[in-house]
């Protein structure tokens, strides 16, 4: 029965695999296409979620750094 159980969460994760692999290469073919037609729309593109992604995770940073300050002054 265990044999049973880990060929079925073999398929399944293979499955998902799949999946993403799928919108990961959809994705990047979106992208190359944006960087052919456009460049200066994927360049302002870019520019805006390297932002996002450096404000997102100062955030979490500072976040965790107060959650250890208050959580040591207890």
């Amino acid at each position: 029965m265990g044999d049973h159980d880990t060929a079925r969460f073999y398929a399944s994760l293979f499955r998902y695999c799949l999946v993403f692999l799928l919108i990961a290469a959809a994705l990047l073919l979106g992208l190359a296409a944006l960087l052919l037609w456009k460049p200066e729309l994927f360049w302002e593109l870019f520019r805006f979620s390297a932002a996002a992604v450096c404000t997102i995770g100062a955030l979490w940073f500072l976040i965790a750094l107060l959650r250890v300050v208050f959580h040591a002054r207890r």
